[in-house]
């Protein structure tokens, strides 16, 4: 009996920290490399439960908002709508949260490309 009480304790606990929100709630920094040369970039974020709203930046450009912004377990999303000349470029984020970092891919719709940007916390 003490065992299977011991067990259901453990599981518990292991759920609970499963479930454990991500704060990324703050400004990220991370360098791009684009056709005319390297750029910062940056994320103002803040997260309520599940959902991500916030800004993106570049050292090139004005900050946009960020789009349908998700946060499942230490997945990130979103997408973000810039202006370029005539025409919006229109680009889609996936991020892994570790430790102080979210390593991005970034995936320009109707294009083959994809280019790593890696954004750290800034304190």
């Amino acid at each position: 009996m003490r065992l299977i009480t011991f067990c259901l304790q453990v599981i518990l606990i292991s759920a609970m920290a499963a479930h454990t929100e991500i704060d990324l709630t703050g400004k990220w920094v991370g360098e791009v490399t684009g056709q005319d040369g390297k750029h910062i970039i940056s994320f103002v974020l803040k997260t309520e439960g599940d959902k991500v709203t916030g800004t993106e930046g570049r050292s090139n450009g004005a900050d946009v908002p960020i789009q349908d912004g998700r946060l499942d377990g230490n997945t990130l999303t979103f997408v973000v709508n810039r202006n370029i000349g005539d025409r919006v470029l229109v680009l889609d984020y996936t991020g892994k949260v570790a430790e102080g970092k979210i390593d991005f891919v970034v995936k320009p719709r109707g294009n083959g490309w994809t280019t790593q940007v890696t954004a750290v916390r800034q304190k």
